[in-house]
């Protein structure tokens, strides 16, 4: 077969299949590897009409000169795509680095488009403007025909040396966002992140491959970047109809039409927006066109979102092929004057997790009614627990209200209680649902160890607030001063809630306050407990407040991020902590990790 024919052939035949993909594309749900597949294809239907222009050129120069514009423009789809595939892998990307690739784009884009200009500078001759523009591309470029295949030999210079250096560092930035995320994706998340990551390489790789034939003198006798554009638009839209990347919102809509009178909203499996209905935009107005495709805490309240991603993280650990599963929901939760129930179900395709309908139904008369009929039943015994309730919530209240005077006392640790209480709830709570310490663990203990967990610091009410203050290391004498706030705070408990010494609210508070220092190979103080001997509340509360110092700025050190402080917990693991307890905590460090993000943008 005729080189230049077969030439011919093959470029127009990937320029009309890419056409095609870019169509099939476009008809498929918005999402957003729908709109990151939609620019690829429709840059590399560019790349694709530039080898066209040059195997028909038959050496005529304008030809030849838009085609190579058409193929080095296309290829220039790298950077977005690699943004957008930034933000897909969660990883995110400075400011100062997207505008750096954004500019270097487009100063690339204005070389390439401006490398054939000539003429003198003229303001009445706008083509002259950039004539100056003409040589920090390519240095010449002259028609070539090699075995019947026109070409424009060209000589590249520092304007094309940058264009392919920057191609090769996007290529390896893309393998460094896959080795440094994959890790915390879902199974089915991991395989679609490697096909993305291969579509986006294939390209690239053609690129330099054809570059390489070229430096040997086969000048375009095959034409690798078109076909390596062509399989990754095979490979696009393999992503969004074989493995239906974009299908969230199909499995939606059957659900969608038995709660249409209920706010819904769903979200995928990284906990971004896909869709929401008209009652969901009442209920948040915050809710618009540009959240789709955003983070779910981007748009609605703190609140409701913590009733979510509760929803969203018990979902994820349940094994079912079924797409409904109606036993997700939250506590009761009132939220502008009324009364909801958040509620969940998984969205599965194929036996692949792909997201959740959150629906949000407002319990408020069934509530009201349910509290009217019992108290009419039973109205004694509800006197009798208002009271009881009461009781407790003033002893709550007083109580707290002594736990956060001793945060106003210590300057540094604005907000610590708060997180400190999710913490330890988090843990305890993974310890439960893997069956560890099922003798001690109940919901009582995972509810009552969030209650009680601010109060473990109490005893620092006590102590002259200039040592907490201090910037620097503490002397000898200050230490010892400090470390009393265990026993002070302890003793105070046990006096505040004598009455009720024997509930396992009084018990656990004045073991988080005396004992949340031991360490598990006894260093610890004030009692030198060691292993079991130090109460698993305790050893639970430890975890907590380790990390969350560790993680925040004090007068006497830095913050530490939070892989450093993942590294450091491991390292005293059996020294200071329970092994057991920092096992669980590392299980549930991505939940951590949200929780903290979430407290810092509330606050």
């Amino acid at each position: 077969m005729n080189l230049s024919l077969f030439n011919l052939v093959v470029t127009n035949f990937t320029f009309l299949f890419s056409a095609v993909c870019f169509v099939v594309i476009i008809l498929q749900n918005s999402s957003l590897e729908q709109r990151m597949g939609m620019g690829y294809t429709f840059f590399s239907v560019l790349v694709c009409i530039g080898y066209c222009l040059i195997a028909g050129s038959r050496c005529k120069i304008e030809m030849l000169v838009y085609g190579t514009k058409f193929q080095y423009l296309g290829s220039l789809v790298a950077v977005f795509v690699i943004l957008i595939f930034a933000r897909y892998s969660n990883f995110k990307l400075p400011m100062w680095v997207k505008v750096f690739c954004c500019v270097l784009t487009t100063f690339l884009a204005i070389l390439i488009l401006n490398f054939d200009r000539g003429g003198s500078f003229a303001i009445r001759n706008p083509s002259s403007w950039t004539s100056f523009l003409k040589h920090w591309f390519f240095k010449f470029y002259r028609p070539g025909l090699t075995s019947g295949i026109p070409y424009l030999n060209k000589k590249g210079t520092w304007g094309y040396f940058i264009y392919e250096a920057f191609n090769l560092s996007l290529l390896i930035f893309t393998t460094f966002i896959v080795f440094k995320t994959i890790g915390k994706r879902a199974a089915a998340d991991k395989i679609n992140q490697v096909i993305l990551y291969f579509l986006i390489a294939i390209p690239d790789v053609a690129f330099f491959v054809e570059r390489i034939v070229c430096n040997f003198g086969a000048l375009y006798i095959f034409p690798f970047v078109p076909i390596g554009f062509l399989i990754a638009d095979v490979l696009f839209v393999y992503l969004l109809i074989g493995r239906r990347l974009c299908d969230v919102n199909d499995l939606a809509s059957n659900a969608f039409f038995d709660f249409m009178n209920t706010p819904a909203v769903v979200v995928d499996s990284r906990k971004n927006i896909l869709n929401y209905n008209e009652n969901a935009k009442a209920l948040f107005p915050s809710l618009s066109a540009s959240s789709i495709g955003q983070p779910v805490e981007d748009s609605i309240p703190i609140e409701i979102v913590c009733a979510i991603l509760n929803i969203v993280s018990r979902g994820k650990k349940q094994d079912s092929s079924v797409i409904r599963i109606e036993s997700l929901e939250s506590d009761l939760i009132e939220y502008s004057g009324k009364v909801y129930q958040v509620r969940g179900c998984r969205l599965v395709s194929g036996g692949k997790f792909k997201g959740f309908i959150i629906w949000f139904s407002d319990v408020t008369l069934v509530h009201s009614y349910a509290n009217e009929l019992q108290k009419e039943v039973t109205d004694k015994t509800q006197e009798l627990r208002l009271s009881f309730l009461r009781l407790n919530n003033l002893r709550d209240s007083l109580v707290l209200g002594f736990s956060y005077l001793s945060e106003v006392h210590d300057e540094s640790t604005r907000g610590h209680l708060q997180r400190t209480s999710i913490y330890t709830q988090i843990i305890a709570q993974e310890l439960y649902d893997c069956g560890t310490f099922k003798e001690v663990i109940d919901q009582e203990f995972i509810d009552t160890i969030g209650k009680v967990a601010p109060l473990h610091d109490i005893g620092k009410s006590f102590i002259d607030s200039a040592i907490f203050n201090k910037p620097g290391k503490l002397d000898k004498d200050e230490i010892v001063v400090m470390k009393r706030h265990t026993v002070l705070g302890a003793d105070f408990l046990e006096s505040m809630l004598k009455v009720d010494r024997d509930s396992l609210y009084a018990n656990m508070a004045i073991e988080i306050a005396r004992y949340h220092h031991e360490w598990y190979d006894g260093s610890g103080y004030p009692g030198g407990l060691r292993g079991h001997e130090i109460p698993l509340s305790a050893r639970i509360m430890a975890v907590a407040d380790t990390f969350d110092a560790l993680v925040t700025e004090r007068p006497y050190k830095r913050a530490f991020t939070t892989e450093e402080a993942f590294d450091i917990i491991d390292e005293e693991s059996e020294t200071h902590f329970d092994k057991t307890v920092t096992a669980a905590f590392f299980r549930c460090a991505e939940r951590v990790e949200e929780v903290k993000m979430l407290l810092e943008r509330a606050n």
